[in-house]
């Protein structure tokens, strides 16, 4: 049996590596083709933009690329948030503000 003091030591440490992994974040190819493709992104917004933008950089050098559609797709709970992109436009900086798609009118009942 752990004593006390460890036992607590031990939930401690793997509470602070559950945070650290919640606070990282990916950007997933849907799609990739020569003139674009899709991104999936996941976890913490900055740095799954980031990798992202690097994913987009390297589809597309060295014409750049420009972002034509940004937002939440799907049902939930499975929605995602992705990028639609086009190779040839110039080069979109990763501290840009995200596109926001409008929110759909209400449904009347």
């Amino acid at each position: 049996m752990l004593r006390r003091p460890r036992r607590q030591y031990l939930i401690a440490s793997a509470l602070a590596a559950l945070s650290l992994l919640a606070a990282c974040g990916s950007a997933r190819v849907v799609q990739r083709t020569p003139t674009g493709g899709v991104i999936e992104l996941d976890g913490e917004r900055a740095n799954a933009m980031e990798r992202a933008h690097q994913a987009m950089a390297a589809n597309c050098a060295p014409r750049g690329y420009a972002i034509v559609k940004e937002g939440k797709e799907g049902v939930e709970p499975d929605a995602a948030w992705r990028l639609h992109y086009q190779c040839g436009g110039r080069p979109v900086p990763p501290d840009s503000t995200p596109i926001q798609e409008p929110e759909p009118p209400p449904t009347a009942r």
